[in-house]
């Protein structure tokens, strides 16, 4: 388990120097992918007020790390965890 923490962790410093695409990247998915769908999904289902606020809040947990210049890390794993809430709520969508 140590190897593997230790080789992901080795990437992302690795990727320090392409941090601009890793902020464009996820700023590209969030914006024009993520919250569509999510948006989307809670019209058609006539979704409650917050998973907007859920929504909004991602996306800016997102957007504070990648505009504040924090490493490569933080902003990937803001990112992965937005992906996850957003699949999340849309599933919750589809399910109920």
């Amino acid at each position: 388990m140590n190897a593997i923490t230790t080789q992901y962790l080795t990437a992302l410093n690795r990727q320090e120097g392409n941090r601009a695409f890793w902020a464009g990247l996820a700023i590209l998915v969030q914006a024009n992918i993520l919250a569509p769908l999510t948006l989307l999904s809670m019209d058609y289902f006539h979704a409650q007020d917050w998973q907007l606020a859920v929504c909004v809040g991602c996306f800016f947990g997102v957007l504070i790390p990648i505009l504040s210049a924090q490493s490569v890390k933080s902003g990937i794993l803001a990112f992965i965890f937005s992906v996850l809430v957003h699949f999340l709520i849309i599933t919750f969508n589809f399910l109920s």
